[in-house]
């Protein structure tokens, strides 16, 4: 039936065209002509709807898009962070063959057609992977009903958005370009970093694996005091084993850090002590080559009296006592050690004490000083109370020995040859009345000085000798 209307609609074109074609055509012509056509026009649109009314329209190469606005996905607050890719790496197309009527997908391409994630059918609120349905619709935002399509799902990654703060770990700081020479040391305990943490926005599951972040100060040179490196904008995100994290799935809410390097000077130098209470004609050298330094690691001399010396590394932050430092041949042990405590086999305990500005780095806690008594004897001698001379001074109160008519046990330490030359009558005894120290009346223990002849240059008392005075004020 098709072919017989089309071979009438033929017919009546060609009578109309026979007779055009030996005479100009008169109005009554035109008419004609325009009511054939659209004779044939209707006879097309009604064959097409009524007897041939279904098509198919096939596609290639149709991007397929992923967005969750405005679907189930979203009001889960999740969000993709990664997708299915094409063979090629790039982003995945489908091939499709849409079937219809001829007037609504006769002239479809395709730039008329989307190919979409479904992100609301089967989607859970899942972080994770999820495989996802894939469909079509037309441009104008019409689903289309009846089509096949090359590939139905697509595999989305999904988690959860949010804001967390990280720490920026200052003992993590690099400073790959700075120099230093062999005393000046970073303390790297003792870097800050400004600010000390930031806010970085992502995934949670990505998020997890962020365990700090690491700042590293791209100035170079040589660095010999402490100084605060600005506008450090070179970090990196690490995980807990230190490996670098890639930022690209994060928003950071850095610009630039301050890093703030401290830096100390370090020197070794080898231990000593300062004897105090020396009488000016005693040969110190006599007794210092005979001190020993204990510690927990060994015995050791004096410097000058030995190369076994105890080593002690001096730490400071401060370059004028770095030039300090720099002056100095070896490291006096505070406080001083009065000669008369030093006896045989005596043991002082001296806890390593440090001045202002200055560290042990080496952590020598407690330094024990003993004496070689090798060939050293110990001798007794009595003193007179009576010879006990107080020296003049000025003083409210008024002193006496409380026993004057006794006598008073002193020690002298030196080798028998040097005590054999001590005479007893040539050993004087003082009290110095600005050395008594009490403030009320009373009897009180009170040490004297024993002067030792010119010529005794090896001997000296100990342990130091009291006599017991009264006190009274005076007038």
């Amino acid at each position: 039936m098709a072919e017989h209307n089309s071979d009438a609609v033929k017919g009546t074109a060609r009578t109309f065209l026979k007779r055009f074609r030996f005479r100009k055509p008169t109005r009554t012509d035109l008419f004609y002509l325009i009511l054939s056509f659209l004779i044939a026009f209707f006879f097309w649109v009604y064959i097409a709807a009524k007897i041939s009314p279904d098509t198919s329209v096939s596609l290639s190469n149709i991007p397929v898009t992923v967005d969750t606005a405005g679907t189930k996905a979203a009001g889960y607050d999740l969000s993709v962070i990664d997708f299915e890719k094409g063979s090629d790496g790039k982003k995945l197309t489908v091939n499709c063959t849409i079937r219809g009527s001829r007037t609504s997908i006769g002239g479809l391409t395709r730039n008329d057609v989307v190919a979409y994630v479904d992100f609301d059918s089967t989607v859970t609120d899942t972080i994770g992977a999820q495989t996802l349905p894939i469909r079509l619709r037309a441009a104008n935002g019409k689903e289309f009903e009846n089509y096949s399509i090359s590939k139905t799902t697509m595999e989305v990654t999904m988690d959860h958005y949010k804001t967390v703060e990280v720490p920026v770990l200052a003992a993590d700081v690099r400073y790959p370009n700075l120099t230093y020479d062999e005393e000046v040391v970073i303390d790297t305990e003792g870097i800050t970093v400004d600010p000390p943490s930031v806010k970085i926005y992502g995934p949670s599951a990505q998020l997890s694996t962020v365990d700090h972040i690491r700042v590293t100060i791209d100035d170079s040179g040589e660095i010999s005091n402490t100084y605060t490196y600005t506008n450090c904008d070179h970090y990196e995100l690490v995980d807990a084993e230190g490996n670098s994290v890639s930022a690209s799935a994060f928003q950071v809410q850095a610009t630039g850090f301050s890093v703030n390097l401290p830096v100390y000077y370090t020197k070794e130098l080898p231990v000593t002590i300062e004897l105090s209470n020396v009488p000016a004609n005693f040969d110190q050298s006599k007794i210092l080559e005979r001190i020993r330094l204990t510690t927990s690691t060994g015995e050791y001399t004096l410097p000058g009296y030995g190369d076994n010396n105890l080593p002690i590394t001096i730490r400071t932050s401060s370059p004028d006592n770095k030039a300090k430092l720099d002056s100095m041949e070896s490291w006096p042990i505070e406080p001083t050690i009065p000669l008369y405590s030093l006896s045989i086999n005596s043991q002082i305990e001296l806890p390593i004490k440090m001045v202002d500005g200055y560290t042990d780095a080496s952590e020598l806690g407690t330094v024990y000083v003993t004496l070689d008594s090798t060939d050293l004897v110990a001798k007794t001698y009595v003193i007179k109370n009576s010879d006990i001379q107080f020296m003049t001074g000025p003083s409210k109160y008024k002193y006496a020995l409380l026993s004057p008519a006794g006598n008073t046990i002193i020690t002298l330490v030196g080798t028998n040859e040097a005590l054999s030359e001590i005479d007893p009558a040539d050993l004087h005894a003082t009290i110095n009345p600005l050395n008594i120290s009490v403030t009320q009346e009373g009897t009180f223990p009170q040490a004297f000085t024993v002067t030792l002849p010119e010529t005794a240059t090896e001997v000296w008392v100990s342990p130091q000798p009291k006599v017991n005075i009264t006190v009274s004020i005076t007038g």
